[in-house]
């Protein structure tokens, strides 16, 4: 058996100033450590949030249930101090994860220093804050990045390309007939088609490349750390495997195309928007010459395209 709860909570943990029993009625997890981080009491707030009971919890390590956001265990990147405060994640008994922000005190006393934790539970904020984050960055129909984020992680990587002299290539894709498509088998269809071309890219690209959508049947890619002719292999890639994709609808079968166009960032080029617009004009170049096609933009001067060309790549 272990000592009663009014025993435990007198001592060097308490002055005969503070009552105990008021403990168990603040709202908020709390927690006392010793100078040993061991559990010496728990309130019943935090011991809803452990699932567990004083018995269990007393004499036990506040860091063993506990673990980083990165999945880190807390014991091996957790050193108390003075005052400390951080966002740490407990996994319940039904293996849900619980997001909780954790405060710590110490207390310092002659016989023995202590620490007050508080622990507060914002998983439903950490929720609902992911969520705004995603209606914020990525496109609701296809669940690729959208415009306004695809731009911001643009600039950082031109940021990075500057800074670093690392290479990176850009490439913009539109669907051919778009708007025959929807007006010969209706926006669901088209909407279909939308979907499948991410998905398809999205098996093509690596997990380092950024994907959104720019606009209604526009879609552009960066790939950093690559060059010219290496983005020309993934370009014709897209559109050979894209092009083959079986369609069908209302009874009738039809196959998709994209006209692509290619640009590489070289120091001459400022801004995002100016090598974005390289890119832009080789894709409208290439509708322009036929459709289904890959036509790539080198950058020579400031403020002046040089010559756009027809993909090599076979």
């Amino acid at each position: 058996m272990i000592a009663k709860k009014d025993e435990l909570l007198t001592g060097s943990f308490f002055t005969e100033s503070v009552d105990p029993l008021l403990l168990e009625y603040v709202p908020q997890a709390l927690i006392i450590l010793d100078q040993n981080s061991l559990i010496k009491y728990a309130n019943q707030s935090a011991l809803t949030i452990f699932e567990t009971n004083e018995r269990d919890i007393f004499n036990t390590s506040l860091v063993s249930y506990l673990s980083k956001g990165d999945g880190r265990p807390l014991s091996k990147v957790t050193r108390w101090n003075c005052k400390s405060s951080f966002r740490c994640i407990y996994k319940n008994k039904a293996q849900q994860e619980l997001t909780l922000d954790l405060a710590s005190k110490l207390m310092p006393k002659t016989n023995g220093n202590f620490y007050v934790v508080t622990l507060n539970d914002v998983t439903d904020y950490v929720r609902r804050e992911k969520m705004l984050y995603h209606q914020a960055s990525y496109d609701p129909l296809t669940n690729i990045l959208n415009r306004r984020r695809f731009f911001e992680l643009f600039d950082k990587e031109m940021f990075r390309a500057k800074r670093f002299q690392k290479p990176f290539s850009l490439l913009v894709f539109d669907i051919d007939h778009f708007k025959a498509i929807n007006d010969q088998f209706g926006h669901s269809v088209g909407d279909n088609v939308l979907k499948i071309i991410s998905d398809v890219s999205q098996e093509i690209l690596r997990k380092v490349d950024v994907f959104g959508r720019i606009g209604g049947e526009e879609f552009a890619v960066l790939l950093p750390e690559t060059c010219m002719e290496e983005t020309l292999v993934v370009s014709e890639r897209l559109r050979e495997t894209i092009k083959n994709i079986p369609m069908a609808a209302s009874g009738a079968s039809f196959n998709i195309t994209v006209s692509i166009g290619v640009t590489a960032w070289t120091s001459l080029i400022g801004t995002a928007m100016e090598i974005f617009n390289a890119a832009d004009q080789a894709l409208y170049e290439a509708k322009r010459n036929g459709r289904d096609s890959v036509r790539t933009c080198f950058w020579h001067e400031r403020s002046n395209f040089s010559r756009i060309e027809p993909s090599t790549v076979h």
